[in-house]
């Protein structure tokens, strides 16, 4: 099978997984089962994923895969933060992303590597590449902060919050897109504001 080809199968099958891990739930889930939703075969899937824990990496890779981080080249550096937020939010409290935190909760005290799939996948692949972005912005003069303070971090408190637990709780449903990208944008410029935005901010 050609790589591209490869790649889109792959792609399915992680498709087919969501939606049989959304009807069964994580402990009902098996490989017999999505092999057969899939019309392939059981040593493919253990072959391409390594069994269920694999699979799940790769559902949480794949939701994470569609963001594009923001460019601190920029001319408007508070739209393209704006951008990358509101973004990143509706993947959080996106429906897959609720279900994949569900499982990993769920599961924790059985499965403890899916917390930590969730994690190196999600937090810790963006988080550093979050503080380059804002390391670039002080080298160009956008913003200046202490060596103690940590732009990414305040500004994704600010642009989350607790709205993934409450999510993820149930206790509220997806927002609507227009007060995602509400969210987003204060939490863009406040993050400015806080570490002193220039005239280079504001075009």
């Amino acid at each position: 099978m050609r790589s591209e080809s490869k790649e889109l199968r792959r792609r399915e099958i992680v498709e087919n997984a969501f939606a049989l891990l959304a009807q069964d739930g994580y402990a009902a889930f098996s490989m017999q089962a999505l092999a057969k939703l899939s019309r392939s075969s059981k040593e493919t899937l253990y072959g391409w994923f390594g069994g269920k824990a694999g699979l799940y990496e790769a559902m949480v890779a794949e939701n994470a895969a569609q963001l594009e981080l923001p460019s601190a080249e920029a001319e408007d550096v508070v739209g393209e933060l704006s951008r990358f937020g509101a973004d990143l939010l509706s993947v959080l409290l996106g429906e897959r992303a609720v279900l994949l935190n569900r499982v990993a909760a769920a599961e924790s005290g059985v499965e403890t590597a899916l917390g930590e799939f969730l994690a190196a996948k999600g937090r810790d692949h963006v988080m550093p590449k979050l503080a380059a972005y804002f390391a670039v912005l002080e080298e160009h003069g956008t913003i200046c902060t202490e060596a103690s303070e940590k732009p990414a971090e305040i500004w994704l408190s600010l642009l989350v919050g607790d709205l993934q637990i409450r999510r993820a709780t149930g206790a509220i449903g997806l927002p609507a897109e227009a007060e995602i990208r509400a969210q987003s944008a204060s939490a863009a410029a406040l993050t400015f504001r806080l570490f002193g935005a220039n005239e280079k901010t504001r075009r």
